[in-house]
């Protein structure tokens, strides 16, 4: 049994985007005895489009993200801290990563695996699959999803060249292999990509955030930017 999720639910930006994510209403089901859930790898996959969203939102208002992080549940006068912890964690992850990543699919995916200590080329398929089909309870995964969400905000804001590159090689040119793959791991997708170019998809990103913000964080419509809905 599928079960929406409804962004006025959230009060936070990430939230709202994670609520609005057609995928997840989908992916979302019920169990009787221990409530809505997710498999593991949804949940990841869940994470990388937020992340990914995020990147996309941090690189377009890189110069406005003391701004922008106040739609967040972060003490005032710490943004700057936030930001710099956000952009840390972003590098570090990179770092780990170990190379320039050519997608965001790739790179959150084999970074989260590993980091519940499975490779994405293990050899041990059957453990790499056992991991993936694991039910988390969505009030679990949530958290976690959010939190690579927003630490997207650090990547786009912190790598901006590489976020353009690296959603350009996925989607303007779109790996098909990288599109089966998420497939495969339960994210739920057409069965062949949309090609739709960078600036498009940005401008659709901020539509959602100021649709966001107009309601809770009107105050923060202008100095954003987000009336005129276009890219930087």
């Amino acid at each position: 049994m599928a079960r929406e999720i409804h962004p006025r639910r959230f009060s936070t930006l990430t939230g709202y985007l994670l609520a609005g994510m057609g995928p997840l209403n989908e992916m979302v089901k019920t169990s009787l005895f221990r409530g809505p859930y997710l498999t593991c790898g949804q949940a990841i996959m869940a994470g990388e489009f937020l992340y990914e969203t995020c990147a996309i939102l941090g690189r377009a208002r890189r110069n406005k993200l003391s701004i922008l992080v106040r739609t967040l549940p972060i003490l005032e006068g710490h943004e700057n801290d936030f930001i710099n912890d956000v952009q840390k964690t972003a590098r570090d992850r990179l770092q780990q990563f170990g190379k320039e990543p050519d997608s965001f699919v790739n790179f959150i995916l084999s970074t989260e695996l590993e980091n519940i200590g499975v490779s994405l080329t293990d050899s041990n398929q059957k453990v790499l699959k056992k991991t993936l089909e694991e039910k988390w309870l969505l009030k679990e995964a949530e958290p976690k999803i959010k939190s690579i969400g927003v630490e997207g905000l650090g990547f786009g804001s912190s790598l901006p060249e590489l976020t353009e590159k690296m959603w350009k090689s996925a989607y303007e040119s779109v790996d098909t292999d990288q599109w089966s793959e998420a497939r495969a791991y339960g994210l739920i997708l057409a069965e062949k990509p949309t090609r739709i170019s960078y600036e498009e998809h940005e401008q659709s990103v901020l539509e959602m955030v100021a649709n966001y913000t107009s309601e809770h964080y009107p105050d923060l419509v202008d100095p954003l930017d987000l009336h005129l809905h276009q890219s930087e």
